[in-house]
């Protein structure tokens, strides 16, 4: 079964950064927030320098479900009611305007197609719920409608559907912006920012440095404490009959996200925070079946899984990394809404590097903290970590030995006398690194479904030689020796 549909699309390629280079303006990540900020950089006359650890595009960007809308699940009642209805207008007109920024660059080649965009419930009892979103968003000036059906195979209690939301190919659109680039390094990451970027490679010089990793590495702003990292799921079938017209999102539990591509049916969900999920095989059972249950199935041709993270008090973090070094710039917590919400923090981002004014900067403001919003979620996120990183070390002690592990599996085991992260592969090669996360120290969990090691604490990911596959981590783990 394939992977990402979105990465079938011919990708552009990019050299290594071999020597020191020089810019106004250094962008870590070839996402769609680095993309989208060089090119608008550029375009203001900023001589710009973009650098990927792997492929452009083929983190986030490439894993998502690539709905553009405004419609974040039903977000606006409890944004008005957390933060109040101006900072909800403002959420809700920062994504309109990024909608429409996406929609005037797409062109024909990104398979760019307005759409109405529903937030659904299944249960009578929800129905009051999706009321007070549909009058949430409405006041906050969104094209928001409430009604009873929707064009799904299946029953709804009530709906929210927002009119001119669109879905497209996000790596038909990105691989568009990236072509006008030129300076763009893939297979470079960077190890340090400071007065330079540090790569394996060379230096990269810049007066202004955009961290764009979907997490940020040089967490001076101790975003890791205040965000924490979601994983879902999606699959893409081959269906019998017709295709939904829309694009879909329940807000009752669990999750299920539906739209079209390339006349097959995206279904999405399952989500779970990183390296928590249980037998993640079993998230992709559960998509399939939805399907199953709702439509005539032909066949299942692609499975991926993606992450995002999430903020205690559901708002980005979009701007300076701290306010003492102006210089550095990040953006993170998206809440699995990126294609919108990466497309407005890139323009926030091109602003601050500009000087220019830009109506969400104290919206977004990483440095913000709302003590009555933010406070239970940050003392219960933190929780979590600590009893993870606690727990994890007590219940996967490591008993059995490498040895024992079947092909296929992996697990905390022991060898030559210490606790490892121990991976057999199908053709019975093995493996085993150190199972403590090279970020903050947690332990890592494996992964069943990727077959990756995954961080509890802060979304770190690795694959089974220890390779860096998702940051904030940014050195492999530490390789085992197989022998005495």
């Amino acid at each position: 079964m394939k992977g990402s549909i979105w990465l079938e699309e011919p990708a552009p390629s990019f050299g290594r950064l071999d020597g020191d280079v020089s810019a106004d303006v250094a962008v870590i990540g070839g996402g769609i927030v680095g993309v989208t900020a060089a090119w608008l950089l550029q375009e203001a006359g900023a001589r710009v320098v973009l650098i990927d650890a792997n492929r452009v595009g083929h983190g986030v960007t490439g894993h998502t479900t690539a709905k553009v809308s405004s419609q974040h699940g039903l977000i606006y009642a409890q944004l008005r009611d957390q933060h109040g209805p101006q900072a909800a207008a403002a959420y809700g007109g920062a994504n309109e305007a990024a909608l429409e920024w996406v929609a005037a660059h797409a062109g024909e080649h990104s398979d760019f197609r307005r759409r109405a965009s529903y937030a659904y419930v299944t249960s009578d009892s929800e129905r009051q719920k999706v009321i007070d979103e549909t009058r949430a968003a409405a006041g906050a000036g969104l094209p928001a409608t409430l009604v009873s059906e929707v064009p799904l195979p299946l029953p709804v209690a009530a709906a929210v559907r927002f009119d001119d939301q669109a879905e497209f190919h996000p790596l038909k659109y990105l691989y568009g912006l990236v072509r006008d680039l030129p300076e763009v390094y893939e297979h470079t990451h960077a190890i340090q920012v400071g007065e330079f970027v540090r790569t394996p490679g060379g230096n990269i010089s810049a007066e202004h440095t955009i961290v764009a990793t979907h997490f940020p590495f040089p967490d001076r702003s101790l975003a890791f404490a205040r965000a924490h990292p979601m994983r879902s799921y999606a699959i893409v079938c081959d269906i019998e009959g017709e295709l939904p017209d829309g694009i879909f999102i329940s807000g009752d539990s669990p999750t299920r996200s539906v739209r079209v591509v390339d006349d097959k049916l995206l279904v999405g969900g399952e989500g779970h925070r990183t390296g928590t999920g249980g037998d993640t095989e079993e998230r992709y059972a559960a998509l399939e079946a939805f399907a199953r249950e709702h439509w005539r199935v032909r066949s299942v041709d692609h499975r991926w899984s993606s992450q995002d993270n999430v903020t205690i008090d559901g708002l980005p973090f979009v701007g300076h990394m701290t306010p003492f070094e102006e210089r550095v710039l990040m953006a993170t917590g998206f809440a699995k809404w990126g294609m919108t919400g990466g497309t407005a923090a890139a323009q926030l981002l091109a602003d601050l590097v500009l000087g220019r004014e830009n109506p969400y900067a104290a919206l977004f403001d990483p440095n913000r903290f709302n003590v009555r919003v933010g406070g239970p979620r940050l003392i219960k996120d933190n929780a979590v970590t600590g009893a993870r990183f606690v727990a994890d070390r007590v219940r996967h002690r490591g008993r059995r030995p490498l040895e024992s592990l079947a092909p296929g599996e992996g697990d905390i085991v022991r060898h030559n006398g210490e606790r490892v992260a121990g991976y057999r592969d199908p053709e019975g090669k093995l493996y085993a690194v150190s199972p403590v996360c090279t970020h903050l120290g947690c332990q890592v969990n494996f992964n069943t479904a990727e077959t990756s090691w995954d961080c509890p604490c802060h979304g770190s990911r690795y694959a089974v030689d220890g390779t860096v596959l998702q940051g904030p981590a940014v050195h492999r783990l530490e390789t085992k020796p197989l022998s005495d």
